[in-house]
């Protein structure tokens, strides 16, 4: 058979003009009908695959319905939706369930044996997709010779549902209730026939909103221990290419998988949002299929491209920016390495000094001792990692500035030359509080001449989760001191001569953490014995000027590609001066379709409220189907439960109504 290909200069290889398009139901070893959507090149050759799978549904276009068009590259491209959603037959009561994973693999295996492959496949996704990704590789299939891992964590509970031991507000009013409208969708009506009706039934009475379980385990538990890759990362055989983004959620989880692993390994680190480095917010944007395809290409067709010799680590060392909440562009530069951390890195701890605010290199002398009151608005201004409900990041810090009357700052002295400031900083801190909760908030910002306050890492934690797991959270005893590390967020950032770095201290963060069962008062103690400080991790001076010229050779920046377009959002920050609350609320019209409202008592922040709602649209067949998920989480000082009504409506008319609820008691937050 003769095959219609052009040349692909960038890979050395051919580009295929015919695609073969298949969509088609897989069944498993427990008889469930997996929906598998499949694109291949026309041609007898035995190709390899790229697979991924989603929850997300692949009818919309999301969860990775984009990579397929990788098939013209040579390879059979493969998406299936997850048991219990999609297309797909079967339930879904929670999300990387046992069976879930129990597919992946039947899938790899399945995909591996059919005439079209050549037996090898690699497996890909950006944040759920990168998740599996890197939970089939700790299983070690030996069909899967390789994965690229775009934004993923191998420990979901403690890098997003929970981030530092508190339970996420992003998880209750946003995706809660987006999966919620779109796990009670019907099937495809074309792809299933006359048995469409019975698979959607299936799923009415057997599906249970995902909310529902993480406020079923919103303490760490076997239920997130089976879903956490964390503890496998030795086992993975394959090579890895971990991709992430600093305006993005996972860069301590993606390098520290990066880190850890022992085979064939890269990552690739830009300032980017949550989205694909050749159309992400922030830019710059780079030539991404060329990249993927050198990795591809290598280790699936065996083809000698230099991608093993090339430098193993490519980081994006951001520059400073006027704080904004949205950036189209963040100025900067690539340097590369040969492992995280990155050689010649040096830290440089500072000491807190109390009596003016400082930052010193000098150790204290005599015991100090700072009060950090609780303030539920502690935060406002300090945006969401990765950009909480909206696809697109416009929820980045303000100016900190803004945040200094509910914080204490330290402040450096003034930088004389340019500095690269590259790994994860650390705050080590003996606190106290005067009840049996408490929290803290640490920021490092990037003080300008002009006097504004640029935050360039976070880091939180709940006091009690200071020594998890290798201690078991417990209430905290009132006025013990406690030694607290914080392992901020990882950068890679050029401070300029003048500047000043300063670290911000705080006992909450209400954009990202759900508020405290009370207020507390924390102590923060400076003594000789109880030294209080920040470590900094720098990059030797010799190294700059050395690697900053030039771009890493395989990185093609992307020049004159227009910008992604905003989706219709809006945020406000809200006021309720009759009944002492305050809070936010949110829209976004766009691919997401939720809206939501945060309610917190200004004196007593236990009384806390999201409510927020999704709706899912979708003409199927001759039938139009709307399916609205109305979730509602509320706190008091001793309690946390989630509600949820599901209402579909098929043709205009009521079709299905059902409501669901769990009730926690409250520890430790």
């Amino acid at each position: 058979m003769s095959d219609f290909r052009t040349l692909l200069p960038e890979s050395k290889g051919l580009i295929f003009e015919e695609i073969i398009e298949e969509h088609l139901l897989v069944n498993t070893d427990e008889n469930i009908s997996l929906a598998v959507l499949i694109r291949r090149p026309k041609t007898d050759q035995k190709l390899p695959v790229l697979m991924t799978y989603t929850p997300y549904r692949v009818s919309t276009g999301l969860g990775g319905v984009d990579l397929l068009d990788f098939a013209k590259y040579g390879y059979v491209t493969l998406i299936f939706d997850v048991r219990g959603t999609g297309d797909s037959s079967g339930i879904c009561d929670s999300i990387y369930s046992d069976d879930e994973r129990a597919d992946g693999l039947f899938m790899i295996n399945w995909a591996a044996s059919q005439s079209w492959c050549n037996g090898n496949v690699g497996m890909w996704g950006i944040s759920y997709g990168a998740i599996i990704s890197i939970q089939m590789a700790a299983k070690v299939p030996s069909a899967l010779k390789a994965i690229i891992a775009r934004s993923g964590s191998d420990d979901p509970f403690a890098e997003w549902t929970n981030l530092g031991g508190v339970p996420r507000n992003y998880i209750y009013e946003s995706y809660s209730p987006f999966m919620s409208a779109r796990n009670f969708a019907p099937p495809s009506i074309k792809l299933w026939g006359d048995k469409w009706q019975e698979i959607w039934q299936q799923r009415l009475d057997g599906n249970t909103p995902w909310g529902i379980s993480f406020l079923n385990e919103i303490e760490d538990s076997n239920f997130w221990r089976d879903r956490a890759a964390v503890s496998q990362l030795n086992e993975i055989a394959c090579p890895v290419f971990v991709v992430e983004g600093w305006s993005d959620w996972y860069s301590n989880p993606m390098l520290r998988i990066f880190s850890k692993l022992q085979g064939s390994k890269r990552a690739l680190i830009g300032p980017w949002g949550h989205q694909w480095p050749h159309k992400a917010l922030p830019g710059p944007r780079i030539n991404w299929h060329k990249e993927a395809l050198l990795w591809w290409d290598h280790w699936l067709k065996g083809i000698d491209n230099g991608i093993e010799k090339s430098s193993p680590l490519t980081i994006y060392v951001e520059k400073y920016r006027q704080p904004s909440n949205f950036i189209e562009d963040s100025p900067g530069f690539f340097i590369t390495a040969k492992k995280w951390p990155i050689e010649k890195t040096h830290e440089v701890t500072y000491f807190l000094n109390y009596s003016d605010l400082a930052l010193s290199t000098n150790q204290p002398e005599s015991d100090e001792r700072i009060e950090i009151p609780y303030s539920p608005k502690a935060g406002q201004y300090s945006g969401k990692v990765g950009g909480g409900p909206f696809r697109y990041n416009v929820l980045k810090p303000l100016d900190q500035r803004l945040e200094s009357h509910r914080s204490i700052t330290f402040l450096s002295g003034v930088n004389k030359d340019k500095t690269l400031i590259v790994g994860n900083p650390k705050a080590h801190l003996y606190l106290s509080s005067d009840s049996d909760l408490g929290q803290i908030s640490a920021s490092l910002v990037d003080k300008a001449p002009n006097g504004s306050e640029s935050l360039i890492s976070r880091g939180f934690i709940n006091i009690s989760y200071a020594h998890y797991p290798k201690e078991k959270p417990a209430p905290l005893k009132a006025n013990e001191i406690y030694e607290v590390d914080i392992q901020l967020h990882a950068l890679a950032y050029q401070l300029e001569p003048g500047h000043r770095i300063a670290l911000k201290l705080a006992a909450a963060d209400v954009q990202m953490s759900w508020p405290a069962a009370h207020p507390f008062t924390l102590t923060l103690h400076n003594s000789k014995r109880l030294q209080s400080s920040l470590t900094v991790p720098y990059l030797a001076p010799d190294l700059l000027g050395s690697q900053t010229g030039s771009l890493p050779a395989t990185i093609e920046l992307l020049t004159s590609d227009k910008a992604p377009e905003l989706p219709s959002v809006s945020y406000q920050l809200t006021e309720d001066i009759v009944n002492n609350e305050f809070g936010y609320r949110f829209e976004s019209k766009a691919v997401f379709g939720n809206s939501g409202l945060l309610r917190i008592n200004n004196t007593q922040p236990g009384f806390a409220e999201i409510s927020a709602r999704s709706i899912y649209e979708e003409v199927n067949g001759p039938h139009e189907f709307r399916i609205e998920a109305d979730c509602t989480t509320t706190s008091d000082p001793t309690d946390i439960w989630h509600q949820v009504e599901i209402i579909v409506t098929v043709d205009g008319k009521e079709y299905f109504r059902r409501s669901y609820e769990s009730r926690k008691p409250r520890r430790l937050f």
